[in-house]
């Protein structure tokens, strides 16, 4: 029985059985490494320089980001318009 809070999510549930089909391994790596990288404080050119300093954290991060959007299939894009939908929906009940 779903309970309150995963009523509408049927369709992400169903995607999120198999972990690897949404994400592979190594684009989850890449995304933990990406923000690993922009976290801590020792870069290939350092942040204090101005301008400079930030466009290989931003390189990296624009990889990551490329990675994970390869990946992204119409089931996630249908899956996150219901969510969107589900919350929107419920706003206008609340308010």
């Amino acid at each position: 029985m779903a309970s309150e809070h995963t009523v509408g999510f049927e369709p992400a549930d169903e995607l999120a059985k198999d972990r690897e089909s949404v994400t592979p391994r190594h684009v989850q790596a890449a995304l933990l490494g990406a923000i690993a990288y922009f976290i801590i404080p020792f870069d290939f050119v350092t942040d204090v320089l101005p301008v400079l300093g930030f466009t290989d954290d931003a390189a990296v991060l624009a990889t990551a980001i490329r990675m994970v959007t390869t990946h992204i299939m119409p089931e996630h894009r249908d899956a996150a318009r219901a969510a969107l939908q589900r919350g929107i929906d419920q706003r206008d009940v609340e308010g």
